[in-house]
């Protein structure tokens, strides 16, 4: 009787801590899970702090000037600089030539796919027939700027200055990697003639 009493009692002693035990891992293992969801809505929150300290980058479409890529990139480039972006733009008789205006000057805009090179030439308006070349400082700044952008102001004025002071025509004077010709204005016999500068990719 004796024996039958102890091992009731062991019995019992490892029924409850079986029990223990299994109430025991029930009642941690729920909170493995909220530690989890804790971290979780941690990480939300840290998400959604970084997104708004963040300002939203936009998308901008690009504005398409001209159907000529080479042509429409120039233009881009341009009006990136200048104080007076090209407006006015039109489509010419071919495909890769186009018109525009800036500075109250006219710029024809032509790209040669054969050669792979792009000439842009600067011609005086009615506006500013009495400035005529000279004033054409800026325009050319800006065209060889579109061009050339490792070049200074310094250099881009020097060159426009010296160009300028010619009496007679100058035919693709090299500057930098472009090419240059200059007309200036003259006063003929028949009337005044407009001068003009040229400037070409090589």
């Amino acid at each position: 009787m004796k024996n039958k009493v102890t091992g009731l009692l062991l019995l019992t002693l490892l029924l409850i801590g079986c029990l223990f035990s299994i109430t025991g891992c029930s009642s941690s293992t729920p909170n493995k899970p909220s530690e989890k969801s804790s971290n979780a809505e941690t990480v939300v929150e840290t998400t959604e702090k970084e997104s708004e300290s963040e300002p939203e980058k936009k998308n901008e479409p690009e504005i398409v000037y001209a159907d000529d890529e080479v042509v429409n990139s120039f233009i881009a480039e341009y009006n990136k600089i200048s104080k007076s972006p090209l407006e006015d733009i039109e489509k010419g008789n071919v495909r890769t030539k186009y018109f525009a205006s800036s500075h109250g000057y006219w710029l024809e805009i032509l790209y040669a796919n054969d050669t792979d090179k792009i000439k842009v030439s600067i011609n005086v308006t009615n506006d500013t027939a009495e400035e005529g070349v000279v004033g054409m400082r800026e325009v050319f700044h800006d065209v060889v700027k579109a061009f050339e952008p490792p070049l200074s102001d310094d250099e881009i004025y020097a060159y426009f200055d010296n160009l300028v002071n010619n009496e007679y025509m100058v035919t693709d004077d090299t500057f930098s990697t472009m090419k240059v010709t200059y007309v200036p204005d003259k006063e003929l016999s028949g009337g005044h003639s407009r001068g003009r500068i040229d400037v070409r990719t090589q």
